[in-house]
C-alpha cells in the first residue's frame, strides 16, 4: 500500500465551552540521518541571541534523526511553553526550570509525534525578567530511547 505524499490529522477537544482544534500536516519523506551514535538528531533553535523584555521569542524544534520523536507528556494551557521547558541560569551557575502560570483552558497531552525531517515552531510571549535563559525539549523516540535537546542560551534584558 502506498501512502499519499501529504496527509492531515485534526483533533478537536471540547473543554467546558471552549473548543480547541489542532491540525498536523505530515509529509511522506525519506528519513533523515541520525547522529553518529544512532540517536535522533533533535535541534532546538531560537531566532536571536538576545531579546528586550517583552519581545516575542520564536523557537523551532527540528527532528533531523531517522526516528519519530514525541515530547514527554505534559499539560498544555493557554500561554504554555509546552512541549518545551524554559530554564534560567541562577546566581550559582546552575540551570533552573522557570515556573509558567497555567491559565485555562488546559489539555493533558500524552503524545505528539514529530516525524523525521519535520519541524515545529512556537512563538513565546517573553514577558521574562532580565537574565539568561534556554529552552529544553525532552523527548522519547519511537524505539523507546529518551533524550533532550537544548537551545543555545539567550539573554533577556
Amino acid at each position: 500500500m502506498r501512502l499519499p505524499a501529504r496527509w492531515h490529522t485534526t483533533a478537536t477537544v471540547m473543554i467546558g465551552l471552549t473548543m480547541l482544534t489542532t491540525t498536523t500536516t505530515m509529509l511522506a519523506a525519506a528519513p533523515a540521518a541520525a547522529d553518529d551514535d544512532g540517536a535522533p538528531a533533535v535541534v532546538v533553535a531560537v531566532d536571536a541571541p538576545s531579546y528586550a523584555p517583552g519581545d516575542a521569542i520564536s523557537v523551532t524544534v527540528t527532528n533531523g534523526g531517522n526516528l519519530a520523536v514525541s515530547p514527554n507528556g505534559g499539560l498544555v494551557c493557554q500561554g504554555s511553553v509546552w512541549p518545551l521547558r524554559l530554564q534560567t541560569l541562577d546566581a550559582s551557575g546552575a540551570w533552573q526550570d522557570v515556573p509558567v502560570a497555567r491559565r485555562p483552558p488546559c489539555v493533558a497531552i500524552a503524545a505528539a509525534l514529530l516525524p523525521p525531517g519535520e519541524s515545529l515552531s512556537k512563538t513565546l510571549a517573553a514577558g521574562l525578567d532580565p537574565g539568561q535563559y534556554r529552552l529544553v525539549y525532552p523527548y522519547s523516540a519511537t524505539d523507546g530511547s529518551r533524550g533532550s535537546a537544548t537551545s543555545d542560551p539567550f539573554t533577556v534584558g
